[in-house]
């Protein structure tokens, strides 16, 4: 098997972070994540072939990215949280790279500029602020997708025969 495209981190595995996790996965990206409490967050951690770890230390020392999908209230402190982890693990691990932390989640252009300031002037490297609309990836919802519009686009004369 070729070696994997990228590592990335995940801040948080619910069922978005997990969906997109397995889409990750499946395009040959190795996922890891915390060591959890949550039975079932562990569950969905083995199911989209997410590796835990210790520590945000452990997590910023194995990644080339972090992503962040999280609820929307917890999109600062995580942020946070990891520059934090990044920092002090820089100085420990005596990192050469930087940190390319995208937050995806679903929060205001004001917010979203407050997270970014907390980057600006820091050697962490940079910030992406993304966000994610709609359900959690599904491959069957994509494939199932696509089949309703073919045939639709065929049944109406779409596509030639």
């Amino acid at each position: 098997m070729p070696p994997p495209l990228a590592t990335i981190g995940i801040a948080s595995i619910g069922e978005m972070g997990a969906g997109i996790a397995e889409l990750l996965s499946a395009h040959n990206c190795r996922i890891n994540s915390l060591t959890l409490t949550s039975e079932s967050t562990r569950q969905r951690a083995r199911a989209a072939s997410i590796e835990l770890v210790e520590s945000d230390k452990h997590l910023i020392q194995e990644v080339d990215y972090i992503l962040s999908i999280v609820p929307p209230r917890d999109a600062v402190s995580t942020a946070e949280k990891m520059l934090n982890s990044f920092k002090l693990g820089k100085r420990a691990l005596r990192l050469e790279r930087g940190l390319c932390y995208v937050d995806l989640n679903a929060i205001s252009p004001k917010t979203a500029m407050r997270i970014a300031e907390r980057f600006k002037g820091t050697d962490t490297g940079e910030l992406a602020a993304k966000g994610l609309v709609g359900m959690p990836p599904k491959a069957y919802r994509w494939v199932d997708g696509m089949k309703e519009i073919a045939e639709t686009m065929h049944d109406e004369g779409g596509f030639e025969k």
